[in-house]
């Protein structure tokens, strides 16, 4: 395995774990321009779960130039512009479904997005599809409180 594999092994392993604060202090380690894109990624994802979300959101931004076909990218976009209360959130979500439409996670993030905006129509087509796929309870009642709600 070379040292570049080991490194994301390490890195994934850790952040799996849920220790983000450990995998950014590992990724950190690395020159920044020998920093393979999985690895910012998971750099950019760890900083948003640890609260940084200004710079997450900078380097979600530089990720998105880059990798543009990422549902990922957008998902956690999203998220961080959802939380700062940037309507640009909804276009986010809207990418990572339609990047990545057996994503349950992003199908989910959207579909509360458009619920918590009270566009219960344009939710409900993506809550049908992620009963369907995930055939989960809380699925099912999101679905049914979405229906209740028109």
């Amino acid at each position: 395995m070379s040292g570049s594999d080991t490194l994301k092994a390490r890195a994934q392993h850790l952040f799996e774990q849920g220790d983000y604060p450990s995998c950014l202090e590992l990724i950190r380690a690395v020159p920044r321009h020998r920093l393979e894109i999985p690895l910012r990624i998971i750099e950019a994802v760890c900083l948003f779960c640890t609260g940084s979300l200004d710079e997450a959101e900078l380097s979600l931004r530089d990720l998105k130039g880059r990798v543009p076909d990422s549902a990922e990218v957008c998902l956690y976009l999203g998220r961080i512009l959802e939380q700062k209360g940037d309507e640009g959130a909804r276009a986010e979500y809207a990418a990572a479904v339609m990047l990545d439409p057996s994503q349950p996670e992003a199908l989910r993030r959207y579909a509360q997005y458009l619920t918590s905006a009270s566009d219960h129509p344009a939710a409900l087509g993506l809550l049908y599809r992620l009963h369907a796929m995930t055939g989960q309870c809380m699925d099912l009642s999101t679905l049914m409180n979405c229906l209740i709600a028109l």
